[in-house]
């Protein structure tokens, strides 16, 4: 079976992206690439806004399936508790909670 290039086959038959493209997921997932001072910015501007509103807001983050199946990832692959998604919903993003 031919795959993607974007594509990556893991542990029991997992396919995953690879992040060989702009985005640079592995590289996110690892914790290697920070979440940029521009996007940190947007985060903080949206929860302020959202704070004045004064209404509920609910936050959802899907996770990645590497996050979710780290034991069926190519061997190597290693996913960080460091990465920018926890930096952006830290005290400059909403107001969320991720699991371990």
């Amino acid at each position: 079976m031919t795959i993607s290039e974007k594509a990556m086959m893991g542990r029991n038959g997992f396919l995953f992206l690879n992040g060989k493209d702009s985005n640079n997921l592995l590289g996110h997932l690892a914790g290697e690439v920070p979440l940029l001072s521009s996007a940190l910015s947007v985060h903080r501007h949206n929860r302020m806004v959202i704070e004045r509103l004064s209404v509920p807001f609910l936050g959802i983050i899907v996770p990645e399936a590497h996050c979710v199946y780290p034991e069926n990832l190519p061997d190597g692959i290693e996913i960080s508790a460091a990465r920018p998604v926890r930096e952006g919903i830290g005290p400059n993003g909403p107001r969320i909670s991720l699991p371990a």
